[in-house]
């Protein structure tokens, strides 16, 4: 994950005010990075009345969600939401977010996969090809 300043936010956010972005590759098993940014983080948190120690950890839980569950992994509520507003972001500050039960499964199995991908691989970054030409993105 690459936790970048405010200067640096207009080059990834070309629209509104977004916390993160996971870079998902063709084969999202191999999707590995994720832009984190602090400037609107921290504007957010000056509106919210949240800390941004709270709000950077949360995105960063988000952001990390979708390296492993995919570009497709939204939810309706809790941290792999798409929207976080000022009241979703006073609401999730007043009680511990968390992943949903089938999302927090699958995340763990996705985890296993890789350790075990990883394992077997023996330092072969090529063992399960990694397609990088037309990469997503998802927040």
């Amino acid at each position: 994950m690459y936790i970048l300043p405010a200067e640096k936010m207009a080059k990834f956010t070309a629209h509104g005010n977004i916390y993160g972005k996971a870079e998902i590759a063709g084969d999202e098993r191999c999707s590995r990075y994720a832009h984190i940014f602090f400037g609107g983080i921290l504007d957010s948190s000056l509106n919210a009345d949240v800390s941004p120690e709270f709000i950077l950890g949360s995105v960063m839980a988000h952001e990390a969600g979708h390296l492993l569950l995919g570009s497709n992994s939204h939810s309706r509520t809790g941290l792999m939401q798409s929207i976080w507003d000022g009241s979703h972001l006073q609401d999730m500050a007043r009680r511990t977010p968390g992943f949903a039960d089938a999302e927090s499964r699958q995340l763990r199995s996705r985890l296993a996969e890789r350790i075990r991908l990883d394992q077997t691989d023996e330092g072969n970054s090529d063992s399960y090809a990694c397609t990088t030409n037309s990469p997503g993105s998802q927040h």
